[in-house]
């Protein structure tokens, strides 16, 4: 794949009139197949662009059979010699490139540029080949490999503009990015348990946009990534900040959920210890079947005693106050008959 856009562009204009030129004289297969050798060459790891520098010296020589020895037809040879006059011979991989996807578009041949991590097998080839064909409805794919370890694993497709990333190393790159985010939202939600009077003034309708974005920026902006910090931003312009706390509650949920982790809230009169926690953990696995348990804790005294549970729609109130209250509607019944 191109690594110099000005290059491909000042290409394009050059293969057009090579290709012109092929049809005219009715030598396209000559040229094409000239150029498939070349091509062949940086399978064999000998960059096109060497291998074409390594020819100046025939192209400027009066050896009349040394063009000849590099099996090169004379209508492709004429050709440089045009561009080592014009200081051009540096494009001839971008010109090849450019006038090979002329010829298969003629032919209803599909050109596309595949990047791997490793080289494929022929059996790889021939399974990609054949979904690709699928894919672009066309007669044959023509592919143009490059091995490229950077990657990790996987690979990478390029057919026309359209690219299709399926290398490790960019999976790895989209899930530091979910995780940086991810770690930015638990983090504020854990800023703002701590800080009760800072979710209070964020939703105070009387207090103005600017004056929100001057406190978050003087209590966030140096403990959030940058992503969430806009997002904070997002939502103070648009007079949404009073929606933070069910933002973060949903958007963890979908996190978790993807990542097989249960959220589960819990209304506790007393504080947990680490032992408690682990246990009620521990237990809420083998109900809920999940991977992994986060729980959401909330200490509220007015409970009395005991805890509450709630997990999607179902609520389990362990509470001393749930538990007073039904003996009071028990002791109405009674004292009703």
């Amino acid at each position: 794949m191109s690594k110099n856009p000005l290059a491909s562009k000042i290409a394009v204009p050059y293969a057009r009139a090579l290709y012109d030129y092929s049809v005219e004289q009715n030598v396209m297969h000559k040229i094409t197949a000239d150029f498939q050798n070349l091509e062949g060459k940086v399978v064999a790891s000998l960059d096109l662009q060497d291998e074409t520098q390594k020819l100046v010296p025939v192209f400027t020589s009066k050896d009349q059979t040394a063009q000849e020895r590099i099996f090169i037809s004379e209508h492709l040879g004429k050709f440089f010699k045009v561009l080592v006059k014009r200081n051009r011979l540096n494009l001839a991989s971008e010109i090849s490139k450019n006038y090979l996807e002329l010829v298969y578009k003629t032919a209803s041949v599909k050109m596309v540029e595949v990047s791997t991590a490793f080289p494929f097998t022929t059996v790889q080839k021939l399974n990609l080949i054949k979904k690709l064909k699928e894919l672009t409805n066309a007669r044959e794919i023509r592919l143009v490999v490059t091995v490229d370890s950077s990657l990790i694993g996987g690979f990478l497709i390029k057919i026309d503009s359209n690219v299709l990333d399926f290398t490790i190393k960019n999976q790895l790159e989209n899930l530091a990015k979910k995780l940086d985010w991810s770690r930015g939202i638990e983090n504020l939600e854990v800023f703002l348990a701590k800080t009760p009077e800072l979710t209070e003034y964020l939703s105070n309708p009387v207090i103005g946009i600017t004056q929100k974005e001057n406190i978050l920026t003087k209590t966030l902006k140096s403990q959030l990534n940058s992503e969430t910090f806009k997002f904070l931003m997002v939502l103070v312009k648009r007079d949404r900040i009073n929606l933070l706390s069910s933002v973060i509650l949903t958007y963890l949920e979908l996190v978790y959920k993807t990542a097989s982790v249960k959220m589960i809230e819990v209304s506790t009169a007393f504080p947990f210890t680490t032992l408690q926690k682990l246990n009620l953990i521990k237990k809420l696995k083998e109900l809920t079947n999940a991977r992994e348990i986060r729980l959401v804790v909330t200490v509220d005294s007015s409970l009395i005693g005991g805890f509450l549970i709630k997990t999607n729609s179902k609520v389990i109130d362990f509470t001393i106050k749930n538990q007073l209250e039904n003996l009071a509607k028990h002791l109405d019944g009674v004292l009703e008959i």
